[in-house]
């Protein structure tokens, strides 16, 4: 019985030793490889929290771009790295921003175009009304005699004519300006219309000994434009260039077309020549070169920015030039509009 007990005793220590073997043993071979494992998982924790943190960091500097914009500095320009969420956000923080920028410049010209056409408005309506208003007196005046009060007469019905023409352009440049207007195009011969306006302003010039010249020989040009703001802008310009040319001189009038644009010209021999700044800033509203502004011309100074702006509505190019004494103004139009 004994010896069993001692055989069974040294069976259970043998076994017992030889599991704490084995897990000695497998507890060795695991440390032994330890780098092994450790080393790719070291790497990966590395390099998420490198990621992370180049992605901390970005997001702070959308954020203080963020801060500088609400400031309206809309000139900071986010830089856009990965095409990631964050530089899709940063990308339309941008657009956004331009939009801003866009906006408010525009607000900041309207104002300024608000505040100038109250400043032009009021002193090109001032002369004129205040001048009618003095020959109405005169002629309301007993003692004027009859001679008198027919010149007294034909200047109030000119001063009349003037407020007339200002408020006219003033309300069709800030219908053009504010974008109301809308084309309504017609397939119309612009020969025919071109006839019109000279016959119509004939008798202007004949006041000023000013000779239409067509140099045209075409009776028929059909093309996609609205008559009425085209006719406006034909007129205006030829209204200009019987202010300003010389008396006793021609006004040459030519159209010349072919497969994809028609070009329409006004040739005029000017009081004076303009200089190369003049004639870049002819078409801007309330210019009118003189500086004094003489008011007893029939002019607004919006005669040519209103030409302008029809010219574009027909997605068209105006523009003009100054050779040797001669003042052009060129009208392309599109043939396919």
């Amino acid at each position: 019985m004994i010896s069993k007990m001692k055989e069974f005793f040294l069976k259970s220590i043998s076994r017992e030793l030889f599991i704490i073997i084995i897990f000695s043993f497998t507890v060795y071979e695991i440390f032994k490889h330890m780098h092994i494992i450790a080393f790719p998982i070291v790497i990966s924790l590395g390099i998420i929290y490198f990621w992370s943190y180049k992605k901390a960091i970005y997001i702070k500097y959308i954020c203080r771009s963020i801060v500088k914009i609400s400031q309206e500095n809309l000139n900071c320009k986010l830089e856009k790295r990965g095409s990631d969420e964050l530089g899709i956000l940063a990308e339309e923080i941008n657009r956004m921003s331009l939009n801003l920028k866009n906006m408010m410049e525009r607000e900041k010209s309207l104002q300024r175009f608000k505040n100038e056409l109250m400043t032009n408005l009021s002193h090109d309506l001032r002369t004129p009304l205040t001048s009618l208003i003095g020959y109405l007196y005169l002629l309301n005046d007993k003692n004027t005699s009859v001679k008198n009060r027919e010149i007294y007469s034909k200047k109030s019905l000119e001063r009349a004519e003037k407020l007339k023409l200002l408020i006219d352009n003033l309300f069709q440049y800030s219908k053009l300006e504010s974008g109301e207007v809308k084309t309504e195009l017609c397939n119309v011969n612009i020969v025919e219309i071109m006839e019109q306006i000279i016959g119509e302003m004939s008798i202007l010039a004949e006041k000023s000994g000013i000779e239409f010249v067509k140099k045209y020989d075409m009776e028929d040009l059909k093309l996609n434009v609205d008559p009425y703001l085209i006719s406006r802008a034909f007129q205006n310009i030829l209204s200009n260039a019987v202010k300003y040319s010389v008396e006793n001189s021609s006004v040459y009038v030519n159209i010349t077309s072919d497969k994809t644009n028609t070009v329409v010209s006004f040739q005029n021999k000017p009081i004076q020549d303009l200089s190369d700044e003049q004639i870049g800033k002819i078409f801007e509203r309330f210019y009118m070169g003189d500086k004094s502004r003489n008011s007893y011309e029939n002019n607004s100074g919006l005669g040519l920015a209103i030409v302008k702006n029809i010219v574009k509505l027909h997605k068209g190019e105006v523009w003009a030039k100054n050779k040797d004494n001669t003042f052009i103004i060129y009208v392309k139009l599109r043939n396919d509009l």
